[in-house]
């Protein structure tokens, strides 16, 4: 199995979000995932245009929402981000978001195109 095969989202994380859902009301799952991809793609403008310290903060944030929708890669390299003090460990971990984030981001269009 190649690294691109690898489930990147939780499915529980999608069905304790769905339990959240009133009925009547807006897809919350489906709103989460629209909300979770503009902020990541500004997040990780963020990351690649910051320096260390603000990237921490950034990173913080992209973690919390990461863990939310199930991406628990993604947020575990945030919190690796958040605790790099090198900037040489930090660069590496900025490709490595990049990379994780682009598969994470093909599996929830996916899951949004299946409902």
């Amino acid at each position: 199995m190649s690294t691109k095969d690898l489930l990147r989202l939780d499915p529980l994380a999608k069905t304790n979000l769905k339990s959240l859902q009133i009925e009547d009301e807006v897809d919350i799952y489906q709103q989460f995932v629209e909300i979770f991809l503009k902020t990541s793609d500004e997040f990780l403008g963020s990351l690649k245009t910051a320096n260390i310290s603000i990237a921490q903060r950034v990173s913080h944030s992209w973690r919390s929402s990461s863990s939310v929708i199930g991406a628990q890669i993604l947020a575990n390299l945030c919190l690796q981000i958040e605790t790099c003090s090198d900037s040489k460990k930090y660069k590496e971990l900025i490709v490595l978001v990049e990379s994780e984030y682009k598969e994470v981001r093909a599996q929830l269009i996916q899951s949004q195109k299946a409902g």
